[in-house]
């Protein structure tokens, strides 16, 4: 799917703003300053997603898929580095432990994010 420049920058402004409310709110729920950028807008077709996941599953490690509607529907996915997602969990879920893999526990943590952001 190709987007436009202007419809690519509206897309980064609002996801910008969202990004900025999720910061507060994390911020708030850690006690900590929290600063999140968006990395990069991409617009795949339902025929590319399949190949595009397995391209950031295998690059990242770890990603939260989001599905929203209203206005404008679609799915959103926030990705991380393995070793990113589980210390995130690990600081918002103020979960203790040290091991390589995302749990049940840590999961439900990343999918809250999720849904903050």
């Amino acid at each position: 799917m190709k987007l436009s420049d202007d419809k690519r920058n509206v897309l980064a402004q609002m996801f910008k703003h969202g990004a900025g409310r999720a910061a507060a709110a994390l911020s708030n729920i850690t006690e900590s300053q929290v600063t999140l950028t968006v990395a990069g807008i991409h617009a795949w077709d339902a025929a590319e997603i399949e190949a595009a996941m397995s391209t950031l599953d295998a690059e990242f490690g770890t990603i939260v898929r989001q599905e929203f509607a209203g206005e404008v529907s679609g799915r959103a996915f926030l990705v991380f580095s393995a070793k990113d997602a589980l210390r995130l969990a690990h600081i918002v879920g103020r979960i203790d432990g040290a091991h390589d893999e995302l749990d049940f526990e840590e999961e439900g943590v990343l999918e809250e994010i999720g849904n903050i952001v």
